[in-house]
């Protein structure tokens, strides 16, 4: 059977359609941010690497095994297979480079990181005052700041130590990923205090956590769905989570 000229000329334009849409998905470009980026004697830096499609759609690769890291002098600063840079005892300047090849092709891009020797000058924990209910997590930062008017984020960093003055009341995490967040455990205050250890320097700084009582997190009523015929009835009741995880039935309170 024949195909009409209709029918051709329409196959014709969706088949090119979608190889249209296919090449707009092709990756366009790697790209490395920060691009340029600043880093005393002794700290790290997260590079982060994106591929880059047409229309905009981008794809975290830093993690990606088919992506390769590396660094013009490795005596001021190395990266790792995660794209982490570590800086050593030399200031000066190196370029981090980043190699991927996706379907045969090579992408790769660069970026530029200065490293100072500039000094450490003081470290504060953020907010000063604090509360959370008993159950519910608060996070704090703990910033450094640097002769040069630097400040860095060091929550998370390797050389930082939290602490909570008072664990029976509260706790504060020292897990990688989760550093400087504390967890209410019972009514009363705690200090929180950070600590770091900087090329045989020490600094910390505390702020205030006050643990509140328990609040109310979840209310339900069951049964969720329930038939009752006519003249009869039905008891339902009510419940309440608190957020130190008891529960608590409040039927008799709502009658």
């Amino acid at each position: 059977m024949k195909i009409r000229p209709s029918i051709r000329s329409i196959l014709v334009l969706l088949i090119a359609a979608v190889g249209l849409s296919g090449c707009n998905h092709k990756m366009q470009e790697l790209v490395v941010t920060p691009k340029q980026s600043t880093v005393p004697i002794g700290f790290q830096q997260q590079l982060k690497v994106q591929e880059v499609y047409k229309k905009g759609k981008e794809i975290n690769a830093t993690n990606n095994r088919d992506v390769k890291w590396s660094s013009s002098d490795d005596s001021i600063a190395t990266v790792d297979s995660n794209g982490l840079v570590t800086t050593y005892n030399k200031a000066g300047i190196v370029e981090v480079t980043a190699v991927g090849n996706f379907k045969k092709r090579e992408f790769k891009d660069t970026v530029t990181l200065e490293v100072t020797d500039t000094v450490l000058t003081s470290l504060t924990v953020t907010p000063k005052e604090r509360s959370t209910p008993v159950g519910l997590t608060r996070a704090f930062t703990a910033t450094v700041f640097f002769s040069n008017g630097q400040a860095i984020d060091i929550s998370n960093d390797r050389s930082t130590q939290w602490n909570s003055s008072d664990s029976y009341v509260a706790t504060i995490s020292n897990i990688d990923g989760s550093k400087g967040i504390a967890l209410g455990k019972a009514i009363g205050s705690s200090t929180i205090t950070a600590s770091f250890e900087f090329n045989g320097n020490s600094l910390s700084d505390s702020t205030t956590l006050n643990v509140s009582e328990a609040i109310v997190t979840e209310f339900s009523v069951t049964p969720s769905k329930q038939s009752v015929p006519v003249g009869l009835t039905k008891q339902f009741s009510a419940m309440t989570k608190m957020s130190d995880g008891k529960a608590i039935g409040v039927t008799s309170w709502i009658n």
